[in-house]
């Protein structure tokens, strides 16, 4: 009874009404937004779903995957075509059998390690 007759006053009163009014906005409001939550979480875990799939079906670059590191055009020497140390072709730098790399075997040519050859660096 105490609650109908609070009600009936806050109407009759007209900043009452507004009081009502703002109640009844922010009620909407949040009723709104609690029923689209699980349609935009569904949303949000299909495209994290999406973006794992397409993440793990990748394939890795090229220079990640394969065991020669071919070196750059300007012959960074790391790999097969690199006129600096190591490699298959050494060139005018240190290089071939008989130069031993500060780098202990097993370290990728990624981090500096031995070239596809197993010569130095």
């Amino acid at each position: 009874r105490k609650l109908k007759e609070l009600a009936r006053a806050l109407v009759a009163n007209e900043k009452g009404l507004e009081t009502v009014e703002y109640a009844i906005i922010v009620g909407i409001i949040v009723a709104g937004t609690i029923g689209l939550m699980p349609l935009i979480g569904g949303w949000v875990n299909t495209k994290f779903t999406q973006l794992d799939t397409g993440l793990s079906s990748t394939n890795p670059p090229a220079a990640l995957s394969s065991s020669a590191d071919p070196g750059d055009a300007r012959g960074n020497g790391r790999g097969n075509r690199g006129r600096g140390r190591g490699g298959a072709n050494p060139g005018r730098g240190k290089g071939g059998a008989n130069h031993k790399s500060p780098t202990p075997p097993g370290h990728g040519t990624l981090s500096g390690g031995r070239g596809p050859t197993g010569r130095g660096r």
